[in-house]
């Protein structure tokens, strides 16, 4: 754009009179410095007239404007007259309501959404200063503490009010108030529940003298559970209740209100310690942050605390740990997502006013005779203009009206769309963010719509033009540079969500694709817990799962069942260490990896590849070494190239005779974590090592769902009928749960990018249209010259096309600049991915040339003789 032109674009601003006085001197003295200065001081200058004459020239124009213009008749004249005009147009007009009531609605309702997960507030008093603290190492990270990490962070740091940890588990709950019921619960240590300022409502919560040394059977339970299951009853505290077969005494019930984190815990039990030996990585600690202790100050506490614990505990060293608000640990990944999602949306309703604009401009446009009219009668500034403000403002009303409608429709929707799977959107409420950033929105709109007269009407009105009649044909330049300029930011928006939706679909694409290491299609789980005062010796647990799983191999359709602790995609579960007898030689150190705790069928029920050497052989004599099954990954780590079957490997890091074990066989990896990443390395032990009181049973079946759930519950209750079945789902929806977020993104991208499309080409065919009837005098004239037909579609077809490519390829790079920021977003697709680009590319390209074929055509059936004599 040439100086001159922006200078004449920026004289715009002001008041007609004022440009028709002096228009002409500000150029000629803008060529004078610019003949003058260098660049930089003559923009300076520019800069200095327009801060100082501006404000001049539209105060003095103000007092032009007299009380009976605005008089409260003539107000009610305009709107009378404003609804008439409206009625008159009204396919246009409610055409750009609804474009503004889906901008506007969309807008609210994923800030709705933003607003409940990232920016509300947690409810916990002093929850700015809560904390999360994760152990890490070279290998894993946001992994969970030991007790003796606990103790020491909780007694000897300086920088913590409260530290308390926690470990989730279930429970069952029998007794004569009702049938067994299976509970949510926490395995907590002193400190845990004031980190989160939880109050009681009936007695007390934990303290160190509770846990001791021995095994403490006290119990803490919620509001919720104490209400629900014992009628509100104050004499519950000094009562005991029954979990897992275990009596435990209540000592309090927590106020009305507490929520645990995301879940809603029924109970809290206390974290028993007994020694201070060394036990597995079990707890996840919190902490409370003291008066004006920064994140930095914390994790340089912790790294001291850490050091002495290093020099006392050896299996500490190359432990690194870090803190977390405990805001940004609940998001999680989500909060990338949703930061995503409103930049779209933002882009929506941006590309949605684009297009209202473009609208209400050429409504203008076509009545500038009319304004030209009232101006040469002797109207002022704001009387040519004020009709159409009225106008504009009954859109902006309206759309806004019915973008507050579509929100509230869509808000209660939003969970079953799946955004559920979001951290704390159980519940939507509507807070001074949400109202705030709605009147944003429409203070935005109100002011767009409402100033576009304003512009328009500040081009030139040459009384001639009222006898001429050439108003009514011709159109500015300035005001054609603005209507193109729409378009092409309008295209260059929807190139952007589109492309964001190109890249989620391809990632998400993918995602599906990986293999995850097992066979999941046509397997059930489901969840058994057996209780302790019933199940005391390993060999009693061993003998009821064996009992379950030849009852439900022998239901008709089941192909195998296995008992295993965790499956795929359930989590990381028991972090472990194991190293071979070579390195232990070499003085290497062990190798982090997951434990698994599986009986022998498990890999064939999930089929699970064997690489090498076999399974567990249940038949070896128990006096022989002990058997693992490891992982690919963590045979390389742990063997290199060499055959690991029949090798020996140690958790210990000092192993004595008893402490090896041998290495039965190699299985293919499994993705237990997330689909996302590579496998972590991975060993599983014989369930009959450990035969755990929960368990989970896996078994492969043809039959239904339902029925085959019917079966499995009488084979349960026919082994022992008090023991409960819970959490029974297919694999399929285990794994759906891995996909849900990358299927949400998707969803909501392509949402947004189906009405970005529909608003660009809508703005394209309107822009052109408008100019084709704009321009039927100058095309009349070309065409009376020797255009033929086929050269005015070319050019019209041509001029569009040029748009189009213009704003695609300005889109594509706010897409690639802006998903280079959210990497996290993506799988296995690079931000700038040139198959996205050149599909995005080609289908807003024919979208574009198809938009501007109708008008295009229409304008090369224009008669030139006829078109003259309009004229």
């Amino acid at each position: 754009m040439s100086g001159e032109r922006f200078y004449r674009l920026l004289l715009l601003l002001y008041p007609s009179d004022f440009r028709d006085d002096f228009g002409e001197e500000m150029i000629e003295l803008f060529h004078y410095r610019r003949r003058k200065s260098n660049a930089l001081t003559l923009w300076r200058l520019i800069a200095a007239d327009v801060a100082v004459s501006l404000p001049r020239a539209w105060f003095r124009r103000s007092r032009a404007i007299s009380p009976r213009s605005i008089s409260t008749a003539g107000l009610a004249l305009d709107l009378v007259v404003a609804l008439r005009s409206l009625r008159r147009s009204a396919g246009s007009s409610a055409l750009a309501t609804a474009i503004l009531a889906i901008g506007a609605g969309t807008s609210l309702t994923v800030f709705a959404a933003l607003n409940g997960v990232l920016l509300r507030a947690l409810p916990y008093p002093g929850a700015e200063r809560i904390v999360r603290l994760w152990a890490n190492d070279a290998e894993v990270d946001h992994f969970s503490f030991t007790k003796v990490e606990f103790r020491t962070y909780a007694e000897e740091n300086k920088v913590f009010e409260f530290v308390g940890g926690d470990f989730p588990l279930d429970l069952t709950l029998t007794g004569p108030e009702g049938e067994p019921e299976r509970l949510v619960a926490a395995l907590t240590t002193p400190g845990y529940l004031e980190v989160f300022g939880a109050k009681p409502h009936l007695g007390r919560t934990f303290t160190f003298q509770d846990v001791g040394t021995g095994n403490s059977s006290v119990a803490v339970v919620s509001h919720g559970l104490w209400v629900r299951r014992f009628g509100a009853d104050p004499g519950l505290v000094g009562r005991a209740m029954k979990l897992d077969g275990h009596n435990f005494t209540v000592v309090g019930v927590l106020a009305r209100g507490f929520r645990h984190l995301t879940t809603d815990t029924d109970v809290f039990i206390p974290y028993t310690f007994g020694t201070e030996r060394w036990i597995a990585r079990w707890l996840e600690l919190s902490a409370k942050l003291k008066q004006g202790v920064s994140i930095e100050q914390a994790e340089a506490d912790i790294d001291r605390m850490s050091a002495v614990l290093a020099e006392e505990h050896e299996r500490t060293r190359g432990w690194s740990m870090s803190v977390e608000p405990l805001a940004d640990s609940v998001a999680g990944s989500s909060r990338y997502a949703l930061w995503a999602a409103f930049g779209a949306v933002l882009m929506l309703f941006a590309l949605a006013a684009a297009n209202v604009t473009n609208l209400v401009l050429a409504r203008a446009a076509s009545r500038q005779h009319e304004v030209d009219l009232r101006a040469a009668l002797g109207a002022g500034p704001f009387e040519r203009v004020r009709q159409g403000t009225v106008e504009n403002l009954f859109i902006a009303v309206a759309g806004l009206a019915g973008g507050v409608g579509l929100a509230s429709r869509l808000t209660p929707h939003l969970l079953d769309l799946g955004m559920g799977s979001l951290p704390r959107l159980s519940t939507f409420e509507t807070d001074h963010r949400v109202v705030l950033f709605g009147a944003g929105i429409g203070l935005t709109t109100v002011l767009l719509l409402g100033c576009a007269p304003v512009v328009f009407g500040a081009v030139r009105s040459r009384r001639t033009t009222v006898l001429t009649g050439r108003a009514a044909t011709g159109i500015s330049r300035a005001i054609g540079s603005l209507l193109t300029g729409l378009v092409v930011a309008e295209t260059a928006l929807a190139v952007a969500i589109l492309a964001g939706a190109g890249l989620l679909m391809r990632s998400y694409i993918e995602l599906v694709r990986i293999d995850p290491g097992y066979d999941r299609t046509g397997t059930v789980a489901m969840t058994v817990t057996l209780p302790g005062t019933r199940y005391p010796e390993r060999e009693s647990r061993i003998a009821f799962f064996d009992e379950l799983c030849t009852r439900l191999n022998a239901l008709p359709g089941t192909a195998s069942s296995a008992t295993a602790a965790y499956l795929p995609l359930g989590g990381r579960g028991a972090l472990s260490f194991l190293n071979s007898e070579l390195r232990v030689a070499r003085g290497e150190p062990r190798v982090s990896s997951l434990q698994r705790i599986v009986s022998p069928e498990f890999f064939r029920t999930l089929r699970i590849p064997v690489l090498q050497g076999d399974t567990f052989d249940r038949r070896r004599p128990e006096s022989a070494t002990g058997q693992v099954v490891v992982g690919a990954a963590l045979a390389r780590q742990l063997f290199g190239e060499d055959d690991p079957v029949g090798k020996r490997v140690t958790s210990s890091e000092t192993p004595g005779p008893g402490d090896w074990r041998e290495v039965a066989g190699v299985v293919g990896d499994v993705r237990y974590v997330d689909l996302g990443q590579a496998p972590e390395a991975q060993y599983y032990e014989l369930f009959d090592e450990q035969a755990w009181n929960t368990m989970t049973v896996v078994t492969r079946t043809s039959a239904g769902f339902e029925t085959f759930l019917g079966m499995a519950r009488e084979a349960v209750y026919a082994v022992d009928p008090e023991v409960p079945l819970f959490d029974v789902e297919t694999l399929d929806e285990m794994a759906g749960r891995a996909f849900a977020r990358a299927r949400l993104n998707v969803a909501v991208f392509t949402l947004f990018s189906s009405v970005a499309i529909a608003l660009a080409v809508a703005g394209i065919y309107g822009v052109l249209s408008f100019l084709t009837v704009r321009r039927a005098r100058e095309i009349g004239v070309r065409m009376a010259f020797g255009a033929s037909r086929e050269q005015v579609l070319r050019s019209f077809v041509r001029r569009a096309l040029t748009l189009t490519a213009t704003g695609t390829l300005l889109g594509l790079s706010i897409a690639g600049l802006s998903f280079y920021g959210l990497r996290s977003l993506l799988y296995g697709v690079s931000p700038f991915d040139p198959l996205t680009a050149v599909a995005v590319a080609l289908l807003l390209l024919g979208a574009g040339g198809l938009a501007s074929f109708l008008p295009a055509l229409r304008a090369s059936r224009v008669d030139p003789m006829t078109a003259l004599r309009q004229q």
